[in-house]
């Protein structure tokens, strides 16, 4: 039996850069005071996020996501810091009252949405990530955050469609490719979600995930040989790739048992 596809391959994206000289601009024309004690509240909101990782920081979190999107990750704050619920309740409560100094602060509505989704409270999520889109219909990771938490709830036409609008706005973003393809393989389009799994190869040759992914998907039509190729490319990309060897071996197996079928 084929495990199923990997669920790590639907993770959230704090943030992408698109779009910001919009946002840099709508910044520059609210009102400061207001704006900079939203700010405040953004950063401690930030900080618990990463509570495992930061001990402390004067750094303006938001302004330095704004400025530079690649900020986090070279940073190595990610947001995917293995904290407490209390870390993540607290996260909420500042991002709650960024939102309340400045309710059109898209940025904290999406880092709320974050926060409410690691603690499975995926429909709070999808209402904060919907209030960022419908603060700027092109924010960053909205769609593709709002799909993620669409996916979690089995809601995976609403999840199709989200992603396909992040993809509009990014169409390089690989993630949402493979998370597209996943939730076309629940829904057993799975030609349409090999399509997707292979976009997602192509952006990022190094995807194991979107490998596996592909090959699960051959396995449904049969497809052994291309499927066997997939989780040996996977394994190859990432050797300690668990999943991937199963799938290997039930791929094997299966493609054995029909040449003996066929004989």
């Amino acid at each position: 039996m084929l495990q199923k596809l990997n669920s790590d391959s639907n993770a959230l994206v704090p943030f992408k850069s698109a779009n910001l000289e919009r946002l840099n601009a709508s910044v520059e024309v609210t009102n400061r005071i207001l704006y900079q004690r939203a700010e405040l509240y953004f950063n401690k909101g930030f900080i618990s996020l990463n509570s495992r990782i930061l001990d402390h920081s004067e750094i303006n979190f938001s302004r330095e996501i704004l400025n530079d999107p690649q900020f986090p990750a070279k940073n190595k704050l990610t947001c995917e810091a293995k904290n407490y619920p209390d870390d993540y309740l607290d996260a909420i409560n500042y991002f709650s009252k960024a939102i309340s100094s400045y309710e059109p602060y898209a940025l904290a509505f999406n880092f709320r949405g974050f926060a409410k989704f690691a603690l499975k409270e995926y429909e709070g999520a999808i209402e904060d990530f919907t209030r960022a889109i419908e603060i700027d219909p092109d924010f960053p990771n909205a769609h593709y955050n709002r799909g993620v938490a669409y996916s979690y709830l089995k809601e995976f036409q609403k999840a199709i469609d989200d992603y396909t609008k992040e993809i509009a706005i990014d169409p390089d973003f690989a993630l949402a490719y493979n998370n597209r393809g996943f939730a076309k393989y629940e829904l057993k389009v799975y030609r349409e979600a090999i399509e997707d799994f292979t976009i997602a190869i192509e952006i990022d040759p190094k995807y194991a995930f979107a490998y596996n992914n592909r090959g699960v998907a051959k396995c449904d039509l049969k497809k052994y040989i291309g499927a066997i190729e997939d989780f040996t490319t996977a394994i190859e990309i990432d050797p300690n790739y668990g999943n991937a060897y199963g799938n290997l071996s039930d791929a094997t197996k299966e493609l054995y048992d029909l040449s003996n079928d066929e004989e």
